[in-house]
C-alpha cells in the first residue's frame, strides 16, 4: 500500500472514544478534543485545520471502532496515554483507568524491546512514520507480539502525538503457514493426481501448464503442450465446437461434459469426462480443466476413491485461487468456506447421478457394504434388495429421443421415491436400471408390498412432450443374508430375480430362488451362441405359404427366421429373438432375413414360381432407426425386387407403442410401394381411427382368436368384426393365421376373411422345399404374374 506523504502542520484528530467527555459548550465551538483534559479553546483556524484533515482522511474515529487491530494514541514527550480503542483495553488486559496512568510506550512492552520501541518512536517524530515489531505485555505478563505502526500527529495545541496501530503477528503467522501449506499440498497433488489437468488462460485460451498425468494419458510432452491451445494440436477435433464451449466457458464460468471423445497423439480414440472452472486471480484470470478417461471406468470401490481423490485436487487448486485474491486476514477464511461447500458439491456429485438426482451406483454400492460389515453384518437384522428395470423404455428411448427418454427417467425417478419410506435407499444404476435398499429388519411381505407399489406407479401413463407414453416396471428381489452373504451375491441374485420376472411376463415381481443360477447360466450360454451363430451364418429363413380364401392358389409367403442349434436342434424363435433384441443383434439378424427373403423371392420368379408378395417381420426398434427405411431401400434395389412385393409386418404392439413416430416412417414406406401390414392383431389396443392414419393393406387375425373358431361364439364374431371392420377401410384386406382344420377354412371363407395361413395348408418350409410345395400345390403358378395379383 502506498503511504500518502506527510503534510508539513497536521490538524486535530477529533477523535471519540474512551478520552473524558467534553462539553456541550466546546463541542458548540466546533472544537474537536484528543487529549485527557479540555485545552483552551483553539483558533478558528485550528478548527479550519481538523476539517481539512477529516476530508482528507475521513472519520479518524473509525480506526478506534476497527474489531481487528489495537490503536492507541499518545504523547510522546510524557508518554501519556490520550486514546485507545477496546481491542487494546481487551489484549493489554488492562482497564480504562490503569491505562490512563501508565506510560507509553515502556510499561507497555517488554523490556527486550524497549530499545525498539524508542527507535520507531524517535523515527516517527523524526519522519511522521515508524514500525517495529514488538511484544505487547498484558496485566497478567504473557508477550504477545504485535507488528507496530506509528503514526505523528498534533494536537489542537500543537503538541505531537504518536498514533500507534498494531496488529496481532501470531494471527499472521498462523495465516502465512496455512498458506505455505496449503500451496505445498496443492504441488503434491498436482503432480500426484491420477486426472489430467490442464490450466489455461482465459484471454488467450493458451495452455500454460499441465501435470504429468496428463502426459501418458494423451500422449503429449508438456513441452508440446505448454503455449498451445486444445484444437492446434488436435486434441479436440470439432473445433466449432470447442470454441463454443469455451465462450460458454468464458459466460457462465463453468462447463461439464460427462462423455467426451478426445483423439491421443498416437490416433487413439478415447472418452473423457471434463470439467472447466475459471478462476481469477491478481494477475490473470485461469480456466482450470479437469480430465478424467472413462473409456474403460471401472465401476468398483477404486472409482470412488478416485474421485475423492480428484475431488481433494480440486478443492486445493481453488483455495490457492482465492487465498491469493484476498488479503491475508480475511481471504483465508472466505475460501476455507467456498472449498467445504464446494468439497460438498462434488462430494454429491460424485456419489449422485447427474440427471436424477439420485444416489449413483458408487453410494449404492458403498450403502450395501456398510450394511453387510456393519450391524446387519451380524446377520441380527435382515434387509432387502430390490433390482428394477424399466420395461419398454428402450422403444421410448429409440423412437422419440434421448431427451424425451431423460425426461421421462426423471419422472420416473420420482414416481419411485413417493412410493419408498424415508429410509429406504433409491439408487440409478444406470440407463434404466434401478436399485432400492430396504434396510431396516423388513419381512418378506413388506418387501412385496414396496415391489407392488412400485409396479402399480410406474404403470401409470406419463405424459412428456405432448406424448401418452406406457411403460413399466420388472422387480427382482434378494433378502440379506438368506439370499446372499456379501455384497456381489446380492446384487447378482436380485438381478436374476428381475430377468426371471421379465421372462413371466414383465410388469412382476419375483423372488431370487436357487434355480435361477441356472437360468443365468443358461441366458450367458444363449447369447455366446446367437453372437456365434451371426457370425458363422447358422440362422436360416424358412417360408410359410399365404393362400387365397378366393380361388385356393398360393400368392404369398412370409419369412421366419430359424436356427437349428448344433446341440439343442430347431430352436423357437421366442427362445432367442428376445435375447437378440437385448444384446443389439436383432438389427443384423433383422438384415439378413429382409435381403434373404427379397433374393429367394427373386430366385423363385427366375424358376417360374411368381409370389405377389413375400412378408417380413420388423420390430419398433428397426423401424425408428435413422438408416432402418434407407437399408430396406437398399436391399431392394440390390436384389431387383419390386417393392410392392414386398410386406413389412409390425406387431400391433409394437404398433401402438409410438403412435407419431411409426406414423412418420410408415408413411415414407408406403410411399415407396412398400405394403404395411399388423402382425397378431386383436392382441393390443389398435384403434379404427389409428389404422386410418396408417398405411395399412393387410391385417393378420392374431391365431389365438382362430384356433378356437368353430366353438367359440364370441372368438367366431369377433374375427366376423375384425374382418368387417378392415374391409370398411380402401383396399384393406385381411388373413387368418393358426388355421389348422377344414372347418376353421371354411368358417373363414364365409366370413369373408380374404387370406389364411397355417399348417392346415403348410408348415413353414425350407427355400427349396417351398417351391416344391407350390408346384405341387398348384402347376400353373409359374404362369402367375406379380402384377395384378389379388393379394395387393
Amino acid at each position: 500500500m502506498t503511504q500518502e506523504p506527510r503534510q508539513k502542520k497536521r490538524a486535530d484528530v477529533g477523535i471519540k472514544g474512551r478520552s473524558p467527555k467534553i462539553t456541550s459548550a466546546d463541542q458548540d465551538k466546533r472544537e474537536p478534543r484528543i487529549c485527557a483534559c479540555p485545552p483552551k479553546v483553539s483558533t478558528d483556524a485550528a478548527a479550519a485545520r481538523m476539517d481539512a484533515r477529516r476530508s482528507e482522511d475521513g472519520s479518524a474515529a473509525s480506526l478506534f471502532d476497527g474489531p481487528m487491530d489495537t490503536v492507541f494514541l499518545f504523547e510522546p514527550a510524557t508518554g501519556k496515554p490520550i486514546r485507545w480503542n477496546e481491542r487494546f483495553a481487551e489484549v493489554s488486559g488492562y482497564t480504562d483507568e490503569e491505562i490512563a496512568g501508565m506510560k507509553a510506550p515502556e510499561e507497555f512492552c517488554a523490556e527486550a524491546d524497549r530499545n525498539a520501541a524508542q527507535m520507531a518512536v524517535g523515527s516517527a517524530l523524526a519522519k511522521g512514520y515508524g514500525k517495529a515489531e514488538l511484544s505487547l505485555v498484558t496485566k497478567q505478563g504473557t508477550h504477545i507480539p504485535f507488528e507496530y505502526v506509528l503514526t505523528a500527529l498534533e494536537s489542537a495545541d500543537g503538541k505531537p502525538l504518536l498514533l500507534c496501530v498494531g496488529r496481532d503477528l501470531a494471527e499472521r503467522r498462523q495465516a502465512d503457514e496455512a498458506l505455505k501449506a496449503s500451496e505445498l499440498r496443492y504441488h503434491r497433488l498436482f503432480e500426484a493426481a491420477q486426472d489430467g489437468i490442464l490450466i489455461l488462460n482465459q484471454d488467450t485460451s493458451e495452455i500454460i501448464d499441465v501435470n504429468p498425468f496428463i502426459e501418458s494419458l494423451i500422449g503429449y510432452s508438456k513441452e508440446e503442450l505448454i503455449g498451445k491451445n486444445l484444437w492446434d494440436i488436435g486434441l479436440i477435433k470439432d473445433e466449432t465446437a470447442s470454441i463454443r464451449a469455451f465462450e460458454e466457458l468464458q459466460s457462465e464460468g463453468y462447463i461439464r461434459y460427462e462423455d467426451l471423445p478426445l483423439e491421443t497423439k498416437d490416433g487413439r480414440r478415447i472418452q473423457v469426462e471434463f470439467v472447466g472452472n475459471v478462476f481469477r486471480t491478481d494477475d490473470a484470470s485461469l480456466i482450470y480443466c479437469n480430465i478424467r478417461d472413462i473409456t474403460e471406468r471401472k465401476r468398483s470401490v477404486e472409482e470412488l476413491a478416485m474421485a475423492k481423490d480428484s475431488t481433494e485436487i480440486l478443492n486445493q487448486q481453488l483455495q490457492e485461487a482465492l487465498v491469493h485474491s484476498y488479503d491475508y486476514s480475511v481471504s483465508l477464511e472466505a475460501a476455507k468456506g467456498e472449498i467445504e461447500e464446494n468439497a460438498i458439491e462434488l462430494s454429491h456429485q460424485a456419489t449422485h447421478d447427474t440427471l436424477t438426482g439420485l444416489p449413483n451406483r458408487e453410494y449404492f454400492e458403498q450403502r450395501l457394504r456398510e450394511l453387510v460389515t456393519g450391524d446387519a453384518g451380524k446377520k441380527s437384522r435382515s434387509f432387502a434388495v430390490l433390482f428394477l428395470d424399466l420395461d419398454r423404455f428402450k422403444i421410448v428411448n429409440d423412437t422419440l429421443g434421448h431427451k424425451v427418454g431423460d425426461l421421462l427417467l426423471v419422472n420416473v425417478a420420482a414416481r419411485l421415491q413417493s412410493c419408498l419410506r424415508s429410509d429406504d435407499i433409491l439408487s440409478r444404476l444406470g440407463g434404466d436400471e434401478f436399485t432400492v435398499i430396504l434396510p431396516r429388519g423388513v419381512s418378506r411381505e413388506t418387501a412385496e408390498s414396496v415391489a407392488s407399489r412400485v409396479i402399480d406407479s410406474i404403470s401409470r401413463p406419463f405424459e412428456i412432450h405432448g406424448h401418452r407414453l406406457v411403460i413399466g416396471v420388472s422387480v427382482g428381489l434378494a433378502s440379506y443374508p438368506s439370499d446372499g452373504a456379501d455384497t456381489v451375491a446380492l446384487v447378482k441374485h436380485a438381478d436374476a430375480a428381475m430377468y426371471s420376472a421379465k421372462q413371466s411376463g414383465r410388469g412382476q415381481s419375483c423372488w431370487y430362488s436357487g434355480d435361477m443360477d441356472v437360468e443365468i447360466q443358461r441366458r450367458a450360454d444363449m447369447e455366446t451362441d446367437i453372437r456365434m451363430a451371426l457370425d458363422e451364418g447358422r440362422f436360416d429363413v424358412h417360408y410359410q405359404p399365404i393362400m387365397s380364401l378366393r380361388d385356393g392358389k398360393i400368392l404369398a409367403a412370409e419369412a421366419l427366421l430359424r436356427w437349428d442349434h448344433p446341440e439343442k436342434g430347431m430352436l423357437s424363435p421366442s427362445l432367442f429373438i428376445p435375447i437378440a433384441e437385448e444384446i443389439g443383434v436383432m438389427g443384423q439378424i433383422g438384415q439378413y432375413v429382409l435381403r434373404t427373403a427379397c433374393a429367394q423371392t427373386m430366385a423363385w420368379r427366375d424358376e417360374g414360381i411368381h409370389l405377389s408378395q413375400i412378408a417380413v417381420n420388423v420390430s419398433t426398434r428397426q423401424v425408428c432407426e435413422a438408416s432402418w427405411l434407407d437399408s430396406v431401400s437398399a436391399a431392394l434395389s440390390d436384389t431387383g425386387l419390386d417393392p410392392q412385393c414386398l410386406n413389412l409386418e409390425v406387431t400391433e404392439t409394437d404398433f401402438a407403442a409410438d403412435y407419431q413416430s411409426m406414423k412418420k416412417t410408415l408413411r415414407r414406406a408406403r410411399e415407396l410401394g412398400i405394403c404395411i401390414a399388423i402382425d397378431d392383431f386383436g392382441t393390443g389396443h389398435s384403434l379404427l381411427r389409428r389404422l386410418k392414419d396408417f398405411p395399412v393393406v393387410l391385417l393378420k387375425i392374431d391365431g389365438s382368436f382362430v384356433r378356437d373358431i368353430e366353438y367359440n361364439t364370441n372368438d367366431n364374431a369377433l374375427v366376423r368384426s375384425i374382418v368387417d371392420m378392415a374391409h370398411g377401410q380402401p383396399g384393406v384386406k385381411v388373413t387368418a393365421e393358426w388355421v389348422e382344420t377344414e372347418s376353421q377354412m371354411e368358417i373363414l371363407r364365409t366370413i369373408g376373411c380374404d387370406y389364411a395361413q397355417g399348417y392346415f395348408i403348410s408348415p413353414a418350409l425350407a427355400a427349396e422345399a417351398f417351391g416344391n410345395f407350390v408346384r405341387e400345390w398348384d402347376p400353373a403358378q409359374q404362369e402367375l404374374a406379380a402384377a395384378g395379383s389379388t393379394a395387393k
